[in-house]
């Protein structure tokens, strides 16, 4: 009976989620801002690394998407049901949340981007087509999107916590801890709106750790996923095609015949054909950078 009531409240959250086609948005590529050393790392080996939350430029983005939640259900949940799931959300957060993530931006040659991501200006932006995210072939535990910035976020939150007031005092006792697993899930979504010209999309797994079973849920396949030495996840292999690389640009302080040279090296050891390689979309910055 658990199991069905926890499937049809999750059915419901994902039939609004796709109704509001966040894939949709109008972008053809997406761009990875990194180092040259990752940039090469990357070709070579056809996979990016998810890193840990704690690892993010801005950590306290968790702080901001709780707050947010908080917020949400202490405006729309009364009672004992509001004081639980706080507390759920809590713990769960602070003792058992792990979030592995990736991001890419929509902005190409973006001054931010260099600055932050691409070791001030030295390195490169990986160029991927968009349809990465929503024909993807990445395992079910890896969740894709772009990045969330306005009042939607309480829309989508708001809404969720009214799909879960339609059930039963009964039942919404059963929901509760499904309830702040679907709402963790989304967290990485949200970002304060300072950083909506990014336009970002991000690629992410999180990992909540089950203190009975001992192990993280979802347990992805061993190959993917790296732990510390306190069995705690830091980092996790995303893997995509050649085909899906539509472009490297390098930054405006890349030394960028060097670099391409590295690159095209690469190729070739993966045998990619040399007439591919010279029509491949190699490109330079054309920003004045200033450190």
């Amino acid at each position: 009976m658990n199991n069905n009531l926890i499937e049809d409240f999750d059915h419901k959250i994902r039939k609004y989620l796709d109704s509001l086609n966040l894939l949709n948005r109008e972008c053809e590529h997406v761009f990875h801002y990194c180092s040259l050393e990752a940039g090469l790392g990357i070709l070579k080996s056809e996979c990016l690394w998810m890193s840990h939350h704690r690892y993010m430029n801005d950590p306290s983005e968790i702080g901001y998407s709780m707050d947010l939640i908080q917020g949400c259900m202490r405006s729309n949940l009364n009672g004992d049901v509001r004081d639980n799931v706080l507390n759920f959300l809590e713990k769960q957060i602070a003792e058992n949340y792990h979030c592995l993530i990736t991001s890419f931006l929509e902005r190409e040659d973006y001054m931010p981007g260099w600055r932050y991501y691409a070791e001030n200006g030295k390195g490169v932006a990986m160029k991927f087509k968009k349809k990465v995210f929503s024909e993807t072939t990445f395992p079910e535990i890896i969740t894709t999107g772009p990045v969330i910035y306005d009042t939607l976020q309480r829309d989508i939150i708001n809404k969720i916590l009214s799909i879960f007031l339609i059930y039963s005092p009964e039942n919404q006792k059963l929901l509760q801890l499904e309830l702040v697993t679907q709402l963790i899930v989304l967290m990485p979504f949200f970002k304060v709106n300072d950083y909506q010209d990014e336009w970002e999309w991000r690629a992410f797994s999180i990992r909540i750790f089950n203190p009975i079973l001992k192990i993280y849920l979802p347990s992805p396949p061993p190959d993917l996923f790296l732990i510390d030495s306190q069995s705690k996840p830091i980092y996790q292999i995303l893997n995509f095609s050649l085909d899906d690389l539509a472009g490297i640009t390098f930054g405006p302080c890349c030394d960028s015949v060097y670099s391409e040279n590295q690159f095209r090296k690469i190729f070739l050891q993966k045998g990619v054909s040399e007439e591919r390689i010279k029509n491949f979309n190699f490109g330079v910055s054309t920003r004045r950078y200033r450190s």
